[in-house]
């Protein structure tokens, strides 16, 4: 069987998989193939919407069966995590509803919600749901957008200095975005630290 044919016969649940384990970049890369054609794009969706809900259940239960663990412990005195729970953990359901939208909380605010709030694995359930399906219908969107426009640049691109112009553009956007991103990450760990605010 080539490729085309593994694809098309268990592409979904390899999205459903790379989602349990990796999240974004296999969500946006399906997004890419279902704009393609590849992969169908609902059924895309939905598996990477369970693949994130799965992770997120996971973490949230096996953070409220093994609470008292060393492990668990060391994970949650790490300073990005004591900053995001202070400052967040006051509003557990609002936490569980956004933490999949907030780099690097994948992992750590379950585990927060799960040791240190009273909500319980239903609540957690019903909202952690609806956000992973808006998540994923976001994260394949942007890969099916992102696939529509590369196809447009690669198609109006006629000669080797449009290509490379286009790929020097697309560095100095990648380059811009990672400087906004740092300083936005800079201006939030100093709201985290400044307890007045």
């Amino acid at each position: 069987m080539d490729i085309a044919g593994s694809l098309a016969r268990w592409g979904v649940l390899f999205v459903y998989l790379g989602c349990v384990v990796e999240g974004d970049a296999v969500a946006i890369s399906a997004g890419v193939l279902a704009d393609q054609g590849r992969l169908p794009f609902w059924p895309v969706v939905f598996a990477a919407a369970l693949g994130a809900w799965t992770w997120d259940m996971g973490i949230f239960t096996a953070g409220r069966l093994f609470r008292g663990h060393p492990r668990i412990a060391r994970a949650l005195e790490h300073p990005r995590a004591q900053r995001v729970t202070r400052r967040l953990l006051r509003r557990p359901w609002l936490l569980a509803g956004i933490f999949r939208f907030i780099p690097a909380t994948r992992t750590v605010a379950p585990l927060a919600l799960a040791t240190g709030s009273s909500i319980r694995a239903a609540t957690y359930a019903a909202i952690t749901g609806p956000a992973c399906l808006v998540w994923a219908m976001i994260a394949v969107t942007i890969g099916a957008d992102l696939s529509r426009l590369l196809s447009t640049v690669w198609r109006e691109a006629r000669s080797e200095m449009q290509i490379a112009a286009a790929l020097a553009l697309g560095g100095v956007a990648i380059f811009a975005w990672r400087r906004w991103s740092l300083a936005r990450a800079r201006a939030i760990s100093r709201t985290l630290d400044d307890p007045e605010r």
